[in-house]
C-alpha cells in the first residue's frame, strides 16, 4: 500500500457502554481521547491523534429459520484526520479497508458463541472468569432481545426490519 508510511497515528480510546435489559440491546461509544486530556503522554515526533468516534448498536435476534441465535450490528463512524481528502481517495481508501473490518467482526462473532467449535481456550476462560459480570448481562440482554425487540421490529430483527425509536426512550428521572 503506497500510503502506508504516509500517516502516522497515536490513539487512546475511551469506551463507554450501556446495556437495555428492559428491550434486550447493548451500545457502545467508543471516543478518541485528544490532546486535551491531560493524562496522555505528548505525541511523539511525525505523528498525530485523530479525532474518532464510533457508535455501536447491538441487537440480538435470531436466524432467520428461528433456530439459532444471532446478532444485528448497527454501526456509526467519525474519523477526523485534520485535513481535506478528496471523496475519490476516501472512495479507495474506504474500498480498501472495509472488507478487513467486516472480516473482524465475523471471525470475533465466531468466538462469542457457548459451545462453537470457532470459540478457543483464551476466550473461553476470559467468558467463564466473567470478572465484571459483562458476558452474564449480555446473556440477560441476549434473551430479553429476542423475546422483546421483535415487537418493536413488526418481527424477526432483522438489517431491513429495525426496532423502532421508542426502545431508546428512557424513564423520567426523579
Amino acid at each position: 500500500v503506497m500510503w502506508k508510511d504516509w500517516f502516522k497515528n497515536e490513539s487512546s480510546f475511551l469506551i463507554s457502554r450501556y446495556k437495555n435489559e428492559e428491550y434486550g440491546f447493548f451500545v457502545e461509544h467508543i471516543k478518541s481521547l485528544g490532546d486535551e486530556d491531560s493524562d496522555l503522554k505528548p505525541v511523539p515526533k511525525g505523528f498525530t491523534r485523530m479525532e474518532t468516534a464510533a457508535y455501536n448498536l447491538w441487537l440480538p435476534t435470531t436466524t432467520p429459520d428461528g433456530k439459532g441465535d444471532a446478532c444485528v450490528l448497527v454501526q456509526v463512524s467519525k474519523l477526523d484526520i485534520g485535513v481535506s481528502v478528496p471523496a475519490f481517495l476516501l472512495k479507495q481508501i474506504g474500498k480498501a479497508i472495509a472488507p478487513g473490518i467486516i472480516k473482524s467482526f465475523r471471525d470475533s462473532a465466531k468466538f462469542s458463541l457457548p459451545g462453537s467449535a470457532a470459540q478457543h481456550a483464551k476466550f473461553r476462560q476470559k467468558r467463564q472468569a466473567d470478572k465484571e459480570g459483562l458476558y452474564a448481562a449480555l446473556d440477560r440482554v441476549q434473551a430479553v432481545g429476542k423475546s422483546k425487540l421483535p415487537s418493536k421490529a413488526g418481527g424477526r430483527v432483522c438489517a431491513e426490519r429495525l426496532p423502532d425509536s421508542s426502545i431508546f426512550e428512557l424513564p423520567e428521572p426523579f
